[in-house]
């Protein structure tokens, strides 16, 4: 491998507050080095968390010649995060894993790349974690769920057993799903909810009971 870069060097896309948070779990995981930060806003030079910003998106591909080779991207924004993921699976990057110390996720859950598991969250037996999912901060998935591609479980969810959730939906903060609750995909259910029936793809969803309110395009 070309000088100035190692097989455990990893750069993050993204310089926000959950670019903070992913700083701050790979530091304690100890798997992987940050060497830098990708950023559209914050200028080449400044810090974020300590690690310095090398570049922006159109950079991405620069650093992959020079033989950077693992990435994770640390940005709320399902849709952004996926097209993301997209582009640097098909330059050739790694995707690598964030998963906090203090996370318990069960020996028996398969959890595939791109993926950031926050402190305290919970990942019972026989869970499926698909690509470039965020678990934030004190998530509890039960047994037998399914998290497909790009979703983001928001802090303090819980989802009971066999629960679905589909492609590119947000569960916003404290949501709780019941158990074997099939949601759909690109929706969004509102902080607070409680999801006691299943909801359909591109729709925007809250309440107690968790109904929907308008659909999305």
């Amino acid at each position: 491998m070309m000088a100035g870069y190692l097989y455990n060097d990893v750069m993050i896309i993204g310089g926000g507050g959950h670019a903070k948070v992913v700083v701050d779990i790979l530091t304690q995981q100890k798997t992987f080095t940050v060497v830098g930060i990708i950023d559209k806003q914050a200028g080449i030079g400044q810090y974020i968390a300590g690690i310095p910003i090398i570049g922006d998106d159109s950079s991405i591909e620069d650093f992959f010649g020079k033989n950077l080779i693992n990435a994770i991207i640390a940005i709320g924004d399902n849709k952004q995060r996926a097209y993301l993921y997209e582009r640097l699976r098909d330059i050739g990057y790694t995707l690598v894993n964030a998963i906090h110390p203090s996370a318990v996720v069960s020996p028996s859950a398969q959890v595939f790349s791109g993926t950031a598991i926050m402190p305290g969250a919970i990942v019972n037996a026989s869970s499926l974690i698909r690509e470039n999912v965020i678990i934030n901060t004190k998530v509890s998935i039960d047994h037998d769920c399914v998290l497909l591609e790009h979703c983001h479980i928001a802090p303090g969810c819980t989802l009971a057993g066999g629960v679905t959730v589909g492609q590119g939906t947000l569960l916003g903060a404290g949501v709780t799903v019941i158990p074997g609750i099939n949601i759909g995909a690109w929706s969004i259910i509102g902080a607070g909810s409680v999801v006691v029936s299943p909801i359909p793809d591109h729709v925007v969803a809250y309440g107690v009971p968790a109904k929907i309110i308008r659909y999305l395009d």
